[in-house]
């Protein structure tokens, strides 16, 4: 049986006695809502990083609708506070994948992608560590050095292009239109 949470250094394949990352649908082998306090937790201790996270006691603000609303005030918020940050946390939630990435991708932003063995579309085909802050779960009490170093290692040129890259990486691979127009890679 797997426990409900795991500490960060015990979150390991043989930890959980499953392998991780090979169903998209798997339950996380940690509750993942703590997981991702602890993460941001990481960051806003670091002096040097200005953090602007929206930290909610429910997912969505407790926001729930027969229909999605787009322009419903905590959407707005959260859409907002992303376009206001250079860089987005993302990690898997309560399954194996993270929306917030290609949110983060489409918007522009640079994602500081906390690896969880969360499966990815085309990582056979693309490099996401060229255009993201990569963190593996190993490193995770490194993520504020590493964002510091990353973002020290960028000329304000570099650091635009590489926002136009994740603009683009989601236009040309994930939008509705570039994901079709690239299914044939996935075989």
């Amino acid at each position: 049986m797997v426990p409900a949470c795991l500490p960060l250094d015990e979150i390991t394949s043989a930890s959980c006695g499953i392998p991780l990352g090979f169903n998209p649908w798997e339950p996380p082998p940690f509750e993942p809502t703590i997981f991702r306090r602890r993460v941001l937790a990481l960051l806003e201790a670091c002096p040097d990083i200005e953090c602007k996270f929206i930290l909610r006691d429910k997912y969505r603000a407790g926001y729930r609708a027969p229909k999605k609303d787009p322009f419903h005030p905590t959407r707005l918020e959260y859409v907002q506070n992303m376009l206001d940050s250079d860089y987005i946390v993302c990690m898997r939630g309560g399954g194996n994948f993270s929306v917030r990435f290609y949110e983060t991708l489409s918007l522009g932003r640079i994602p500081v992608f906390v690896d969880t063995d969360c499966m990815l579309p085309y990582d056979h085909v693309l490099d996401y560590r060229t255009m993201t802050i990569w963190i593996t779960k190993e490193k995770i009490l490194e993520i504020g050095s590493a964002l510091k170093a990353f973002h020290s290692s960028l000329t304000s040129d570099v650091f635009s292009h590489l926002q136009q890259q994740c603009r683009q990486l989601w236009q040309e691979m994930f939008s509705i239109t570039g994901f079709y127009a690239h299914f044939h890679l996935h075989w």
